[in-house]
């Protein structure tokens, strides 16, 4: 057994051979066993194409000491306007730093923990 489900369903995943995926599948309670899919990546060279090669100095990597300090992915729900906020702030920073939305409604209410640095925010609005 790889890994076991027990929110959301019950359930869990497991290398099989065939033969023993079909015995599973005539179980009495069993609903029914799916193979799952390889999935084969896009490209190889993401991080390259980001400019996030660690053989250049100058990238933004070198340039944000690694990424160190940074939040990303805040999710800010003000019922009927939910917005998705990506607030970038500053390792040492004071308590809280509003960031304003660049595409959307009005203001993003999602604070971080800090100081943003003026280079180092970027709020994005899904309304």
């Amino acid at each position: 057994m790889v890994y076991s489900y027990r929110h959301g369903f019950s359930g869990f995943a497991a290398k099989l051979t065939a033969c023993q995926a079909k015995q599973i599948g005539e179980l009495p309670g069993v609903v029914r066993v799916i193979q799952n899919r390889v999935y084969e990546t896009h490209t190889s060279r993401s991080w390259d194409f980001l400019g996030l090669s660690k053989n250049n100095p100058n990238n933004l990597l070198n340039k944000t000491n690694q990424g160190d300090g940074i939040i990303i992915g805040v999710l800010d729900s003000d019922g009927e306007n939910a917005r998705f906020l990506i607030h970038c702030s500053a390792a040492r920073a004071p308590a809280v730093a509003p960031a304003r939305s660049i595409v959307g409604r009005g203001r993003a209410r999602g604070r971080g923990r800090g100081r943003a640095q003026p280079r180092a925010v970027a709020s994005v609005v899904e309304p």
